[in-house]
């Protein structure tokens, strides 16, 4: 493996995290505004 090809795996390691951090987030603020959910319409990578 090439050192950048080692940086995208983990790059795309902390994003994968950063996002359910993201969608958890976004859950949470459609609970608070009482409005529909729509984090999970789109199946990611879809």
């Amino acid at each position: 493996m090439t050192r950048d090809a080692d940086r995208c795996r983990e790059f795309r390691a902390e994003l994968a995290a950063l996002q359910q951090v993201l969608r958890d987030y976004t859950r949470a603020l459609a609970a608070m505004a009482e409005v529909e959910d729509w984090t999970d319409l789109e199946e990611p990578g879809a």
